[in-house]
Order: structure tokens, then C-alpha cells, then sequence
């Protein structure tokens, strides 16, 4: 279990009484402020109705942790897209991984079926379903290096 996930199992885990504590004494205290604090920066502001700073521990406060943990973890370690996500990404940018080459972000324009089923992209590509995970993969975030 990496650390993040820690901290994700920590929030998740921690009542408000316990949380103070937990919260605290975690050396996972830098991670789940990091990725609470870049959530905050995006939304400007952590969206909680109670009005407080990230030093509450109410209910909504502890769930939006959790979330902007996720979101980190979802950033720095993202997994490829299952087949039936990538089907809902009409519209959307999609980070596309080739097995053996470089990536770059393409945009799903829509699906087709003239082939066999395929995305058809903005640039014109027509993405074999059959071959996604042989040759190409789709990611919501490009992926570090060597990952």
C-alpha cells in the first residue's frame, strides 16, 4: 500500500473525535495536506459550507480530503482507462499511449462501426477497440516516465 493510499485509508477510517489525533501524529500529515492544498488552489477554496479552514475536521471537510487525495493519487499514478470508461469519452481528451512509442493527447470525436468498433479522434485516427491494451492504451492523465 502506497502512501497515499494510507492517508486515504486514514481519512476514511478516522471519526471526527479520532481524527484530530490521527491526523496529527500521521506521517502521512505532508501528503494528505499537499494534495488538500492543490485541490484548494483549484477550486479556490475547499467548498466545505461550514466556512472553515483545512483544520476542520467536519464530515464534508473530511470527505473532500479523501476526494482531492484520490484525485493525487489519480494524477501521479494513473491507471489506463477500462474499455467501457474510454466509451463515455465522446468529446473528451484522453491521454493516448501507444505500447511502443511516445504519447500525446488526442480528443474521442466519436465512435464507429464501419471496421469493426473504433474511436475516431479529432486528428483524424480510427482507434481499433480490438487492439486497445496490444498496441495502445488511453490514460486521463499522461503518465510519468517509465511507468
Amino acid at each position: 500500500m502506497t502512501d497515499t493510499e494510507k492517508a486515504i485509508k486514514i481519512f476514511e477510517d478516522a471519526t471526527e473525535a479520532n481524527m484530530r489525533v490521527t491526523y496529527i501524529k500521521s506521517d502521512l500529515l505532508k501528503i494528505a495536506l499537499s494534495a488538500l492544498r492543490e485541490k484548494m488552489e483549484r477550486d479556490k477554496g475547499c467548498g466545505c459550507p461550514c466556512g472553515e479552514t483545512d483544520q476542520t475536521f467536519c464530515e464534508t471537510c473530511n470527505r473532500i480530503r479523501v476526494q482531492a487525495i484520490k484525485e493525487k493519487l489519480d494524477r501521479d499514478n494513473p491507471k489506463p482507462l477500462t474499455l467501457e470508461k474510454l466509451k463515455k469519452r465522446t468529446g473528451k481528451a484522453v491521454w493516448y499511449q501507444p505500447i511502443k512509442g511516445k504519447g500525446y493527447w488526442r480528443i474521442i470525436k466519436d465512435r464507429s462501426y464501419c471496421y469493426g468498433p473504433a474511436f475516431h479522434t479529432t486528428d483524424r485516427a480510427y482507434l481499433r477497440e480490438e487492439e486497445y491494451g496490444k498496441t495502445w492504451l488511453a490514460y486521463d492523465h499522461e503518465p510519468k516516465e517509465g511507468a
